[in-house]
């Protein structure tokens, strides 16, 4: 304790640092849905600072063909027209490597640096405010402040006065520096690809500093309602595909009793107030005095780790084609993730120390959204979830990460990194 006391204390000193690196990240503006540009600027201010801490950083080089033939793959051009021109090679995802001694196993530190875009900023406070990083009352603001450039910086900040002190490391160290998280991972599978292979793995999303042990899982679907064309004045019900959709959504809505049961049973989650299904857009008609032909209506549904997108569809499909039948066809999409259920209990513990250590109880629970764990777990790769803000905060107007817990996280990272190296050892 008494080293990471001078380590803290160092940290404490070095602030604008901190706060620097921070609203440098942001003002790259690193969106997945720009030319690719502020990714990599963001990339290289991470490069830049893991080869000064003495990490060897490469780019996760890999193939096309490779990583598409890979099962974990997402096909993220299918998701429409937005994306017809993704490739997974388009935007780096880096790997940073610090080998300690050879034959220790390693610790993976991973952060996604891609954001998600700004539709409207004025909805901000002030102009431009969302590619600032600026702090006001106390807290950083901009996109990705919270989501995840926060936690992204705190981990740099961590490991640059941890190996700058007298503390040696008790594992080799890699930090995945990724994009393309927003859009379903294939930045870290790139990581995961190239390897090498973690033992450990530590996520930096915003959990508002509790540790997560456990992902849900994430599945988009599209309604399509059927109508009839015919004389505004001869119409009924069934006829209009808007009405038709009005029925659907109460058929759907009717799941969020049954969806919820299903992830408070799992360990992490039971106390977690979490609306499943969302019902986000509806599109359809042409003449508001003539019934709609066709509807369309799509939405996500947040499940249980324990099940797969054909168990979601199979629970749909019962309540959507029940009597009375209605003209609808059910599409699961592409825009699915699994949930995932890690298992380890190393980090959590260590964490937790942390915390007390610091007369902070940091709590264990679920987090509440898809994320790159999932991931790490189909690699067989044991994977805590903890970061600064959170995700109620995140992709939202005015997007803004609390200065003190920023701070707060960085203390209880630092501390994590000389207990875990103490008991790994």
């Amino acid at each position: 304790m008494k080293n990471s006391n001078k380590i803290i204390k160092s940290m404490e000193n070095d602030l604008p640092y901190l706060e620097k690196l921070l609203q440098s990240l942001i003002e790259c503006y690193p969106c997945y849905l720009s030319d690719g540009s502020g990714i990599k600027k963001a990339q290289a201010i991470v490069q830049r600072e893991l080869e000064s801490y003495g990490f060897n950083v490469t780019e996760a080089n890999i193939s096309e063909t490779e990583i598409r033939n890979n099962p974990l793959y997402v096909k993220v051009e299918e998701w429409g027209s937005s994306f017809e021109k993704y490739s997974p090679i388009t935007n780096p995802s880096l790997i940073g490597s610090l080998v300690v001694n050879k034959n220790f196993p390693i610790l993976a530190l991973n952060g996604h640096i891609d954001v998600e875009p700004v539709f409207e900023p004025s909805l901000w406070k002030y102009p431009d405010l969302c590619k600032t990083g600026k702090l006001l009352d106390r807290s950083f603001y901009g996109r990705g402040s919270t989501d995840m450039l926060g936690g992204v910086a705190g981990m740099l900040f961590c490991l640059k006065h941890v190996l700058r002190s007298s503390v040696k490391p008790r594992t080799n160290l890699v930090f995945h520096s990724v994009s393309d998280e927003e859009i379903g991972g294939n930045g870290t599978l790139k990581c995961l690809i190239k390897g090498p292979k973690p033992d450990w793995a530590v996520i930096a999303e915003p959990t508002g500093l509790s540790i997560c042990g456990s992902s849900l899982g994430f599945h988009h679907f599209s309604i399509e309602c059927i109508g009839t064309s015919v004389h505004m004045s001869q119409s009924q019900p069934d006829q209009n595909a808007i009405d038709v959709a009005l029925e659907a959504h109460k058929r759907i809505i009717s799941l969020r009793q049954f969806f919820s049961r299903s992830i408070s049973s799992i360990l992490g989650f039971e106390n977690l107030k979490i609306n499943p299904i969302v019902c986000g857009r509806i599109v359809g008609g042409l003449d508001p005095a003539v019934p709609a032909e066709s509807c369309v209506l799509e939405g996500v549904v947040f499940s249980s780790p324990a099940q797969t997108l054909g168990d979601v569809r199979k629970i749909f499909e019962q309540v959507l084609y029940d009597s009375p039948k209605i003209n609808i066809s059910l599409t699961m999409t592409g825009m699915s993730f699994p949930g995932a259920i890690s298992g380890d209990k190393l980090i959590t513990e260590t964490l937790i120390e942390a915390g007390k250590s610091l007369n902070c109880n940091l709590i264990s629970e679920g987090f509440p959204s898809p994320c790159d764990m999932r991931l790490y777990t189909s690699y067989g790769v044991p994977t805590s979830i903890f970061g600064p803000g959170y995700l109620s905060n995140a992709h939202s107007a005015n997007e803004s990460l609390d200065r003190c817990e920023l701070i707060k996280f960085c203390k209880v990272f630092i501390i994590f990194l000389t207990k875990f190296w103490d008991k790994v050892s």
